[in-house]
């Protein structure tokens, strides 16, 4: 009695139609302009990401979402100082950290 498991070839391997589940299939509870923005930020930092690839500081990959979203047309602010709460106590603006 062989009890080695053997794989089955290729062709004989099933196959499912399943597609996964895609992000849209969901009712957004943000406003149509909203999400479109959320969409296209999401795409310029996937595409970054794909161009680049791990390894690199922060910064790097700050920098080129800065000139991917420029090249979208999408307007923004970078490093914008935010005051911070901490135990009920007004701190210092966070980009100063």
């Amino acid at each position: 009695m062989n009890t080695k498991a053997t794989k089955k070839p290729n062709h004989e391997r099933s196959t499912t139609t399943e597609k996964a589940p895609v992000m849209t299939d969901f009712e957004s509870a943000l406003d149509v302009q909203t999400e479109t923005l959320v969409t296209a930020t999401i795409g310029c930092a996937i595409t970054v990401h794909k161009a680049l690839g791990p390894g690199f500081l922060e910064r790097a990959y700050e920098r080129a979402l800065h000139l991917e979203l420029a090249a979208q047309g999408i307007e923004f602010e970078a490093q914008v100082p935010i005051w911070v709460t901490y135990r009920e106590r007004r701190s210092w603006p966070s980009a100063w950290i």
